[in-house]
């Protein structure tokens, strides 16, 4: 899983892969773990395999032999020694009875591994079974040998090696028996060897096992060699003899025996023949470095082959668990990119009823659920879409109208986009008037203009909820108007059962309400209809606000250049040129207000022996009007002077020809004076003006005197116009050299300075003491300047205007 992992974070691996790679290294594992054991511990189970084999062999081969020594072979000498007839034989009759003698075992004379001698004591073949060896002299004195003690059966393994090497056969024959046997009653003595081929039952059942060519070696219990095989061409039995005497003594282990050239011996006592001999063949099989790899490399080959065989399978069965585990998974990735590519209809079938199974029925409950949630989000966004359009038309509508500047065009044109556009039945925008206190109704459509020509809704707190959602600049929807608390009679202008009110809002200030239903339809109010309502109407208060700004601003525009054309008017109108009279300065000056004013003044030279007069006033009001007003009186009273009238008398003919056009709330106040030099004094008469001011150089001080009198316009709402004469005063006050009198509008006294401080009547008085001894142009000059310094940065808010008359000393 490790390789897997450093490979995964390098390369793609796919599934199929993992798996598969998996599969193959979990099977290698234990076939490399079987190997490995196999190759440590063959050489050992080959080894104890071979030695179980040669004990077991030898073993019976041991058993065999006892059989036939100590049965066959001594019952068929007792049976030929018991028969009487055998003494009276010739030696002829008796080696042919012993020949008719048959043995009933498998060790039969003809048998290929053994042969039965005969002898009697003086050495002569009484049987011979087999081929007669040449060396009979040897067989002789091996006879005499055991003559010496014939009454005991022994037995005694010997090589010999002189006859092998001489003879150089291939399968060396040994003598493996030799016996005597002595009949008690005939004195007969017989002697008998049986030479087994021991070679051949041994290695006549080791063949099957291939280990024919494996050196074999036999030695007797003092470790003395009585057959070698294939050992070594010229073996160290000496070696051999001491290890196999450390074998027996100390009772080690095979291993002892391990050799520099010799790796293994393994041994076995073949038998004892009879309890009285107690002798052992011990038979050894050595094996080189190279027989255990010969014989190693068997099970290697074979564990190759099988572990050939178990990858094949194991790849096989790999391929195809890998197809059937892949297959679901594959559908499910498939099925997947089908739902990531939009395909919310793909379900993805498998029937693997485990974990396959569940998450592929879990990709098909999600896409059951995001084919819902798109459906909804389809729909959602057709609303979306829709929406966006409207509020598109709706932008589009806005940036029209806030191009028109014309308010009552874009009134208009907002209850068109309302109507059309929204798909509202019936609108009416109502905005709120010049004074703040009720909403007004500026545009509607067509069927309801009759019904709301009149309407004026006061915005008061406990007023409906027009004045409602004004006040508080908050959306309202009514539903049903009679279960409405707070509908109120006027509220019911449109005669509908429900509708919606949304606020203009602009500078976070409510300039008027829309006001929409659905009568004719009666298709409901929505959310999205009337959330549309209120995005338009942000813009539509923007744009009736700029409208309006813009129409104020063109009506100050167009005022202020009427002022500044009525400023040029009035101006023009004061005297510029002041006459000279003798003995006699006038002078005057009006400094008007940005608005026309109604302030005025004139001196009327003396034409044809008529006295000079003096005329100051004032219109109540501001603006054309008053200016108008004042221009009417100017021309009144220059129309009238110079024609032997007294003021008084002026005062009364400018009353009764300016009041009949002069509005109710207006009026005028006036001073006239004439300048009578016979009598060096003024005569003056005073229509509700300001009190006259004189400047008496000898004292030093000023004089304040005030005539009675009706401003012009207010006689005739008093009903007093026949009786004016009466209500009017005359005064002629004689005027001293270097005596100066002073005649100014509210325009001066009212001044203010910058805290709101009035300049008032006192300190005009304090100016003319001060400036007094100045000539006229001088002393006026200085109280203007007086009071300029007095107000500061202080707005003008009225006319100033101010003349002084000023006595010249003689």
């Amino acid at each position: 899983m490790l390789i897997m992992k450093i490979l995964s974070e390098y390369f793609y691996i796919g599934l199929r892969a993992k798996l598969l790679f998996a599969i193959i290294i979990f099977s290698l594992v234990p076939l490399i773990i079987l190997g490995t054991l196999i190759s440590e511990n063959s050489r050992g189970i080959v080894i104890e395999t071979t030695v179980y084999l040669q004990n077991m062999r030898a073993s019976v081969l041991a058993k065999d032999i006892d059989i036939f020594i100590n049965s066959n072979v001594h019952r068929s000498i007792r049976s030929v020694s018991k028969d009487q007839r055998i003494y009276t034989m010739s030696r002829a009759k008796q080696i042919e009875k012993l020949n008719s003698v048959r043995i009933d075992t498998k060790y039969h004379s003809e048998d290929p591994f053994w042969n039965l001698y005969l002898r009697d004591q003086n050495g002569v073949n009484i049987l011979d079974s087999g081929e007669s060896p040449e060396t009979q002299l040897e067989w002789k004195s091996m006879i005499s040998q055991l003559q010496h003690d014939s009454q005991v059966l022994y037995r005694e393994f010997i090589e010999d090696r002189d006859f092998i090497s001489s003879n150089r056969y291939e399968k060396c024959r040994f003598i493996t028996e030799i016996f005597s046997k002595e009949d008690s009653q005939d004195k007969l003595y017989f002697s008998g060897i049986a030479r087994l081929d021991i070679e051949y039952i041994i290695f006549d059942d080791l063949t099957k096992l291939d280990i024919l060519d494996m050196p074999i070696l036999v030695l007797d219990k003092e470790g003395s060699q009585i057959y070698s095989r294939n050992l070594l061409e010229s073996p160290n039995t000496s070696f051999i003899s001491r290890k196999f005497q450390r074998l027996v003594s100390e009772d080690l282990w095979i291993e002892d025996l391990i050799g520099s050239q010799v790796y293994y011996f393994f041994g076995a006592p073949i038998a004892q023949f009879n309890e009285e001999t107690n002798l052992e063949w011990v038979v050894f099989v050595a094996l080189s470095k190279d027989d255990i790899a010969s014989l190693i490399n068997i099970p290697k080959q074979t564990l190759l082959l099988i572990s050939g065989a178990s990858l094949l399978f194991l790849f096989g069965m790999g391929v195809l668990l890998t197809a059937k585990v892949i297959k679901p998974i594959r559908q499910i990735i498939d099925g997947a990119k089908e739902i990531r590519e939009g395909n919310f209809d793909k379900r993805i079938k498998t029937s693997t009823r485990d974990e396959l199974q569940k998450l592929a029925e879990g990709y098909n409950k999600m896409a059951e659920a995001i084919q819902v949630h798109v459906l909804k989000y389809k729909k959602q966004t057709k609303k979306l879409d829709r929406r966006v359009t409207e509020l598109k038309i709706l932008h589009d509508l806005g940036k029209s109208m806030n191009s028109i500047l014309e308010l009552d065009r874009l009134l208009n044109m907002a209850i068109i986009c309302v109507v059309s556009g929204l798909k509202f039945d019936r609108a009416v925008l109502l905005l709120v008037d010049e004074t703040g206190k009720y909403l007004t109704p500026r545009s509607t459509i067509k069927s309801l203009e009759s019904e709301i020509k009149d309407l004026k809704i006061p915005i008061e707190e406990d007023g409906g909820v027009f004045a409602r959602c004004v006040m508080r600049g908050e959306e309202i929807l009514v539903t049903n108007v009679e279960n409405d608390k707070r509908i109120k009679e006027i509220d019911l202008f449109m005669k509908n059962r429900s509708f919606f009110a949304t606020p203009l809002l602009a500078n976070d200030e409510v300039i008027g309400i829309f006001v929409v239903d659905n009568a004719i339809t009666n298709a409901p109010l929505t959310v999205e209809t009337v959330s549309a309502l209120s995005t338009f109407s942000n813009s539509a208060a923007l744009a009736i606000n700029n409208a309006s700004l813009y129409k104020s601003l063109s009506e100050k525009e167009r005022l202020e250049q009427e002022l500044k054309i009525g400023n040029q008017i009035q101006t023009g109108l004061i005297p510029t040129d002041f006459p000279t009279v003798s003995g006699l300065l006038v002078v005057g000056k009006m400094i008007p207000a940005r608005e026309i004013g109604g302030d005025y003044f004139d001196i009327i030279p003396p034409e044809n022996g008529s006295r000079l007069g003096i005329a100051i006033g004032d219109v109540a009001g501001k603006g054309v009007p008053a200016g108008l007003i004042m221009v009417m009186a100017r021309s009144i009273v220059r129309s009238i002077a110079g024609k032997g009238q007294s003021a008084k008398q002026i005062l009364i003919e400018v009353n009764r020809l300016l009041t009949k056009d002069m509005e109710e709330f207006r009026f005028m106040t006036m001073v006239y004076m004439d300048w009578i030099p016979e009598t060096q004094s003024i005569c003056f008469s005073s229509a509700g003006h300001e009190e006259i001011l004189i400047y008496r150089s000898g004292k030093k001080c000023c004089e304040s005197i005030k005539a009675r009198g009706v401003a012009i316009g207010l006689a005739d709402r008093l009903g007093i116009m026949d009786k004016l004469d009466s209500f009017l005063e005359e005064h002629e006050i004689k005027i001293n050299p270097n005596d100066a009198v002073i005649l100014y509008t509210d325009g001066v006294t009212e001044a203010v300075n910058e805290k709101g401080d009035m300049y008032r009547r006192n300190r005009l008085i304090e100016s003319i003491v001060r400036f007094g001894e100045l000539d006229a142009t001088e002393m006026l000059n200085q109280m203007l300047a007086d009071l300029k310094q007095y107000m500061g940065n202080a707005p003008q808010y009225d006319d100033i205007t101010m003349v002084v008359v000023k006595k010249i000393k003689d």
